[in-house]
């Protein structure tokens, strides 16, 4: 055959129909998932050069965002968006031209993945930082070891702790990108490390990261649902007491929305359910929106307010976020979530180095609210 597809590799999914020379038809794996969603990662080897088509059925169940697939040809530590023409997202394929000279095999995403390779990457990048602590959250119930960040001036007690989490929804992997533009800027903005100290658990569903679950709607509650008295994951039940052990005071988890859609294709903050907490979020977002070193467009009318559209009290009823849980700690200062999305804000591709620099506008951003 012409091509050869799988998915053993970190964060694979997908169900191959059937398979030609140059086609093949694809499903995504939606294993313990409540209903549909778009997540898959697959890996391509090709032995002739030619153009290959991959459609996904049904064809009614979206798959292909608004800049097709992402590309990797490095094992998944960097990534491309495909040529532009080379898909169709109404129809739900995309092709693939291989010129025979390229790298090969190439892995295919609905977005830029961010997995343990990327993350191992940042820390060598900063493998000799006195500020930089890597250890362990907890383990995962598949008996991983959840990765735990920590950023702070060797002995400074400063006046906020931030903690900064992603992949509550293990597919939501261009919000790990901005989570670690925040970890660069203060890791390299001493203002910052004086008067923040910083905590981060990238990858909150770590086995559905490592696995390529989509983790959205997860049954019987997904990690993003799992805050209260009875947590059922062990990622969920760490950074709680992570939070009240080291009483943080500020909170930031960073989610995707749905794959594309006018509401879905902007930066936009998820307005807490409470009030002291929504006022600080609108500062948080004027500080964001006004950063004279912003790349990516943002509006600090950017934000969904608690009890409008889908942020409403029937979006809950399967537990609290960690944003409400967080939110309702007597020592809490700023708790607050917002959604990146998977490709695009409006006509601005996302890139890694793009979400990055956003990343370092929004720690910006959190160290004017911290004073």
């Amino acid at each position: 055959m012409a091509m050869k597809i799988d998915t053993d590799i970190p964060g694979g999914n997908v169900l191959v129909l059937s398979s030609d020379e140059r086609e093949a038809l694809l499903k995504k794996d939606l294993r313990d998932t409540e209903g549909d969603w778009f997540y898959w990662c697959f890996r391509a080897e090709f032995d002739k050069k030619g153009t290959y088509t991959f459609r996904f059925e049904p064809a009614a169940s979206p798959a292909v965002g608004s800049r097709g697939p992402a590309i990797s040809a490095d094992g998944g530590l960097t990534w491309r968006w495909a040529e532009p023409g080379t898909w169709d997202r109404k129809e739900n394929f995309f092709r693939f031209h291989y010129d025979g000279e390229e790298a090969n095999p190439l892995i295919f995403c609905l977005a830029m993945q961010y997995q343990e390779i990327n993350l191992n990457a940042f820390l060598r990048e900063y493998a000799d930082s006195p500020y930089l602590e890597h250890s362990i959250l907890c383990r995962s119930r598949k008996g991983r070891n959840v990765p735990l960040l920590r950023i702070a001036e060797p002995g400074r007690k400063p006046a906020r702790k931030l903690l900064l989490t992603s992949r509550h929804h293990c597919c939501e992997m261009t919000a790990t990108y901005v989570l670690e533009g925040m970890l660069r800027e203060a890791l390299e903005n001493s203002g910052f490390r004086s008067g923040i100290e910083v905590f981060a658990v990238p990858f909150a569903d770590c086995d559905g990261v490592a696995d390529g679950d989509q983790g959205k709607n997860r049954k019987p509650r997904d990690h993003a649902r799992d805050y209260g008295e009875n947590p059922i994951y062990p990622e969920t039940n760490g950074i709680m007491e992570l939070v009240k052990r080291e009483k943080i005071d500020m909170v930031f988890d960073l989610h995707c929305p749905w794959i594309y859609g006018e509401g879905d294709e902007y930066l936009y903050f998820v307005g807490p359910r409470s009030r002291r907490m929504e006022k600080g979020t609108l500062r948080l977002a004027a500080l964001a929106a006004n950063d004279p070193s912003r790349r990516v467009p943002f509006s600090a009318e950017n934000i969904i307010l608690y009890g409008t559209q889908w942020n409403t009290a029937a979006n809950y009823t399967q537990g609290q976020t960690l944003a409400q849980w967080a939110g309702d700690l007597p020592f809490a200062e700023l708790v607050t979530s917002m959604e990146i999305p998977y490709a695009n804000v409006r006509d601005f591709t996302l890139t890694a180095d793009a979400c990055r620099s956003f990343g370092r506008t929004l720690a910006r951003g959190f160290l004017g609210c911290s004073g």
